[in-house]
């Protein structure tokens, strides 16, 4: 209906989007760091990571996102794949988060070092805390709680000032956190990180971050946790998505990502390589979608 339609305008943020060199499309950190506004989000590949790495790369992705969470992510084949693409490792910016289950100053600073070794790298351009605490049985029954995000933050910091990482986040934090960790931090939070999409659009944390100035960026924008919590994907097939891709192309559902400004956004997988999107990525023209 009305209402819905009216909902969708600007649900992306309120940030201003740039160009990169290339015409990539970029946002601006706090610390002056353009990130790529589009990424690459790799949980639940499987085995399909590494050639999924390979797709995405080669068809203009710039921006990884993975985590340690080995439940859903294999960081490990990320990093495989990233080194078989040929891609030079500064033309590519990695994102990886660590667990809750280590969350302590001196776990996190471990945590850290894993995440170097796994890319071979000597710097990671966005360090996320996934959660801010343990829940249900994500950590484990047997976990013993070396720390709080507070010590864990402490430590993106020491790693942050080494040069270890360009940029340090939150996921998964709700507004309540964001406030006591934008009083307690000394440097950031450069990034928010957290589930929206066009029918839910996350707007007390949206809000949030913008008051501790950080980029907020969404991951499942094509809705895929619907599934997880209703068993079907609303997004997809929602009539004013479906009318809006057949207005504009036919680009379906991913409509909604390029109407501006749009905060960072971590993508669904290619299957495989996917030519017509070589021109989707960096240069889409978005003023047609102002009016949805």
């Amino acid at each position: 209906g009305e209402e819905l339609e009216e909902a969708f305008v600007g649900w992306g943020g309120e940030l201003a989007r740039e160009r990169a060199s290339d015409g990539t499309s970029v946002i601006r950190l706090s610390n002056g760091l353009l990130m790529p506004a589009i990424g690459l989000g790799t949980a639940a590949m499987g085995g399909d990571c590494r050639a999924a790495v390979e797709s995405a790369l080669s068809i203009g992705y710039t921006l990884l996102d993975t985590a340690q969470a080995y439940e859903w992510y294999r960081e490990d084949l990320v990093a495989e794949g990233l080194r078989a693409s040929g891609a030079k490792r500064e033309d590519v910016w990695i994102t990886t988060k660590i667990h809750p289950r280590d969350h302590g100053y001196s776990t996190a600073l471990r945590a850290v070092e894993r995440s170097l070794q796994q890319f071979q790298t000597s710097y990671l351009d966005l360090m996320l805390l996934h959660y801010p605490r343990c829940w249900g049985d994500l950590c484990g029954r047997d976990h013993v709680e070396q720390g709080t995000w507070r010590d864990s933050w402490r430590a993106l910091e020491e790693a942050y000032a080494q040069g270890k990482l360009r940029a340090i986040g939150v996921s998964n934090f709700w507004p309540s956190d964001l406030e006591e960790l934008g009083n307690f931090a000394r440097e950031g939070p450069h990034v928010v990180q957290n589930w929206a999409d066009p029918l839910h659009q996350d707007r007390s944390t949206r809000a949030a971050t913008e008051r501790i100035g950080a980029v907020y960026q969404a991951y499942s924008v094509l809705g895929t946790q619907h599934i997880h919590k209703r068993g079907s994907n609303p997004v997809l097939t929602h009539p004013t998505l479906v009318r809006i891709g057949k207005a504009h192309g036919d680009v379906g559902a991913a409509a909604h990502l390029v109407r501006p400004p749009p905060p960072a956004r971590p993508l669904p997988h290619p299957s495989r390589p996917a030519p017509h999107l070589r021109p989707l990525l960096p240069s889409l023209d978005p003023q047609p979608f102002r009016t949805y």
